[in-house]
């Protein structure tokens, strides 16, 4: 189902989040954080420790993220610093080459990702007509999940820049590609990140509902679509 709330303004760029929008992140981030704990209990059952359940180590992480919130935009730092802090304090031999070492294996099962062959030809179809940028809050690499030479720019939260829905991403966006707010579209899944981000910062919006729910954000999209498909082709035909 495709629906248009608003006349959109002239597309001079279109903008993509990635996790849940190109590609499911549930099962992919499920997977890549149980593969961390079982290097983290190997680590502790080493060092005379007994293993820690799911919960637990939430909760440590949890409590390191409310103690430390100017590493609140930057998931891989965030991570990073807990598992050199975690390691640290439970005496793990050579703390920062293990902290390290699991900070890899997170991030190889984070980006052990197939982006679908049709999302894949949907974009390449896209990219003679538009810029096509990526901006997103996580820290997949789109390199490395079959996304290699399909977007202009890459933009994520570091180096002060805050996670979507603040404007500063989309901000950036604008002054990389020396385009007015409003000739960016960005497309994505979340009602508050990505809908209620881009439209606050100027730019136009299209909400991913591939679910087709009800919307309950703050602020309407410009359009909302149920599929990549349906996008392009109508993004494709815009004058």
């Amino acid at each position: 189902m495709m629906q248009i709330y608003r006349r959109l303004q002239p597309i001079k760029a279109i903008s993509f989040d990635l996790d849940d929008t190109l590609y499911n992140n549930v099962p992919v981030i499920r997977h890549a954080e149980k593969k961390l704990l079982e290097f983290v209990n190997q680590q502790l059952s080493g060092a005379g420790y007994p293993s820690l359940d799911n919960a637990q180590w939430l909760a440590h992480k949890h409590a390191f993220s409310q103690r430390n919130l100017q590493l609140a935009h930057d998931v891989s730092a965030l991570r990073q610093a807990f598992l050199l802090q975690f390691f640290t304090q439970h005496g793990i031999p050579k703390p920062k080459e293990s902290a390290q070492q699991a900070y890899q294996l997170f991030f190889q099962y984070r980006n052990n990702i197939n982006v679908s062959e049709s999302i894949v030809a949907q974009l390449i179809a896209l990219k003679p007509h538009y810029p096509l940028i990526a901006i997103t809050n996580g820290n997949a690499e789109p390199d490395l999940i079959g996304l290699s030479g399909i977007f202009d720019l890459v933009l994520r939260p570091r180096n002060h820049l805050r996670m979507k829905p603040a404007a500063d991403l989309f901000v950036e966006a604008s002054r990389l590609l020396t385009l007015k707010a409003q000739q960016i579209l960005h497309v994505g899944d979340s009602e508050i990140t990505d809908v209620a981000g881009a439209i606050r910062s100027g730019c136009q919006s299209v909400w991913f509902n591939p679910e087709q729910r009800h919307f309950s954000g703050p602020t309407l999209p410009d359009a909302q679509v149920s599929s990549i498909e349906q996008l392009t082709l109508w993004l494709i035909n815009q004058p």
